[in-house]
């Protein structure tokens, strides 16, 4: 039996046409999204790094962080015209703050000594409050850690979940700065200094094996949206898994917010006049 040819109908060859145009366009969207979404995910990573000296307040205000942290506040919101907030703290053994995700402002993190662990999921974005990791219907995050380094420089960007802990037996310090995400440069929740403090405890100078509350650690997840955040209330809430970052992985990659950063420290401190 010898098989015959059967030509296209019109409609069949117009169909072909659309499937074509289709795949193209979905194509052309896919590397528009990347585009757009590259600056959001986490290229967070810079070694070898010397955060540039910057003119802090003249009278800090010092809070032991429901987390463990104890923060010096250099910078406020109020001293910044409302962009970002500046911080010291010592992280003790065992502190550090677990999974959680800022929807209103981008994180950095310097760490003159290394040890401190750090990790991010740069896969997986929650945009909004509504977006609580793990919860019905939105995906769990899966964690990438990192060991830091002595002079090692992270970004954590909104949208993404991030934290760290340290897991070495002594006292490790740590550089906070924390930005209103770009198109919001007055927005409140970037004086986050604001949060520690009502969460936290105000005091006027640390004391070895000072630890937070209870009450003030509720308090810590309880408020976080009120600036933007959820908190979870225990390390794996959000999580599916953590695992260390692979060298290929987008969090291993330099980190494109330096200049942003630097920008931040350069401004002239706007001094209370209270």
């Amino acid at each position: 039996m010898v098989a015959t040819a059967t030509r296209p109908s019109a409609s069949t060859t117009s169909e072909s046409r659309w499937r074509v145009l289709w795949q193209l366009a979905t194509g052309l969207l896919l590397i528009v999204l990347c585009a757009v979404l590259a600056p959001i995910r986490a290229q967070a990573e810079t070694l070898n790094y010397k955060l540039p000296s910057f003119e802090s307040i003249a009278k800090p205000r010092r809070v032991l962080g429901p987390a463990g942290e104890h923060f010096t506040f250099l910078r406020t919101g109020a001293d910044t015209g409302g962009q970002y907030t500046l911080a010291k703290a010592i992280i003790p053994p065992g502190a550090g703050p677990i999974p959680h995700v800022h929807t209103l402002t981008d994180e950095w993190f310097y760490f003159p000594k290394g040890g401190i662990t750090i990790f991010c999921d740069p896969v997986h974005t929650y945009s909004s409050l509504k977006e609580v990791p793990n919860a019905a219907g939105v995906p769990a995050a899966t964690a990438q850690a990192i060991q830091t380094k002595d002079n090692s420089l992270y970004y954590g960007p909104h949208y993404l979940l991030h934290g760290f802990y340290n897991g070495t037996n002594e006292n490790l310090e740590v550089t906070f700065v924390w930005g209103a995400k770009p198109g919001e440069q007055k927005n409140p929740a970037a004086d986050i200094s604001g949060y520690f403090l009502s969460v936290g405890k105000d005091v006027g100078e640390f004391t070895p094996g000072m630890q937070p509350t209870d009450a003030e650690k509720v308090a810590f997840v309880v408020d976080a949206p009120k600036w933007g955040i959820n908190q979870s209330a225990y390390f794996m809430q959000y999580l599916s898994s953590i695992a260390p970052a692979s060298k290929s992985s987008p969090f291993v990659h330099e980190n494109d917010q330096v200049k942003r950063l630097e920008q931040y420290l350069k401004m002239p401190v706007r001094q209370s006049k209270s």
